[in-house]
């Protein structure tokens, strides 16, 4: 049978908090009784519990962390393509930061796109203890529609993932900061501004930078008013190349890193011949435009998941508050600078 410590301090003639100092060779101890201390234990056999000194160390620790439980990081793909999604990688940064501060773990969990698979992974959750959820977007401008019981977590959308979402959402998709780029291109000498995002992007973001486009156009009747790149099959680069024949513009607004590429590849000289605006510019491209803090997304994603969860408030809420996190401006190379 294990000798207790206990036990030890009785043979020894000490008290139990004494043999312990003594054990783990703390100062406040005399060599004697130190000597005294160790010397019971080699004869009594006593081994201290590992298990047990672990977490008295923890105990006394007058600043620790608290684990409070895991939160869920769903994505459309595997953890390990990550890298190939700058934005991704920086939700996914925010994400995981602000839930180690505020004492939560976190678990990548990549959704599944069949309803029973959903419903499966519904039941996996929720047995693991799993209840708050950060649901990122989807990498190829379809939207999920995600059966999980919602009943059952407590869950935030971050950007545009879900069809017909019932979540609450954090989202950089500001109206103000989309007209602003529009003046801030015509400012810069432009006349003939195109808008050329893929019709999927902008169905995917509720037409959040088509519906400011229309009005600059309005309010600036002086300046050519070119037609939306409206792909018939495919965006492509053929899409964009036969639009931009036929639109003529001196600068156009996109999303992603493939138009810039594409006009390149075709000989176009930007921004000699065009200047190109893209509203999603990340580190390590050329473009300029606005860039998204995807790291603050994340956070606040999370801020609002462990109030939620503190509160107790699981399921869908009969309110579901939109976040909005303004852009940043990032100058690039493809916008001549303003005077």
């Amino acid at each position: 049978m294990r000798v207790s410590l206990r036990q030890l301090a009785e043979a020894a003639g000490v008290s139990v908090a004494t043999a312990s100092r003594a054990l783990r060779d703390l100062n406040g101890v005399e060599p004697e009784t130190r000597e005294q201390v160790q010397a019971a234990a080699r004869r009594l056999g006593y081994v201290r519990d590992p298990m047990l000194a672990a977490a008295l160390s923890f105990a006394r620790k007058a600043q620790k962390p608290v684990f409070r439980e895991t939160l869920g990081f769903l994505a459309a793909v595997p953890e390990q393509q990550a890298r190939h999604f700058a934005w991704l990688s920086g939700i996914h940064r925010g994400v995981r930061d602000r839930a180690s501060a505020l004492g939560y773990g976190l678990e990548w969990v990549e959704i599944p796109r069949q309803a029973r698979q959903q419903k499966a992974l519904s039941r996996q959750l929720h047995a693991r203890g799993v209840r708050g959820l950060a649901i990122t977007p989807v990498v190829d401008h379809v939207l999920l529609k995600i059966d999980l019981e919602w009943s059952k977590f407590c869950a935030i959308e971050i950007g545009h993932a879900i069809w017909e979402s019932p979540l609450p959402r954090v989202q950089r998709d500001s109206y103000e900061d989309y007209f602003a780029i529009f003046s801030r291109i015509r400012e810069r000498g432009y006349r003939r501004i195109g808008l050329a995002m893929s019709s999927a992007d902008e169905q995917r973001r509720r037409w959040a930078i088509l519906a400011p486009y229309l009005l600059f156009q309005r309010q600036h009747p002086d300046l050519p008013a070119l037609r939306p790149l409206e792909e018939e099959e495919a965006y492509d680069e053929d899409t964009l190349m036969r639009w931009m024949r036929r639109e003529r513009p001196d600068a156009i607004v996109v999303n992603g890193s493939e138009p810039l590429d594409w006009l390149k590849a075709r000989g176009w000289r930007v921004p000699e011949d065009v200047a190109v605006c893209r509203i999603d510019c990340i580190d390590g491209r050329p473009e300029s435009g606005l860039r998204a803090n995807y790291e603050q997304m994340g956070q606040s994603a999370v801020s609002l998941l462990a109030s939620s969860l503190e509160r107790g408030e699981l399921g869908i809420p009969a309110l579901s508050p939109i976040l909005s996190v303004p852009n940043t401006w990032h100058e690039g190379e493809t916008l001549r600078r303003g005077g």
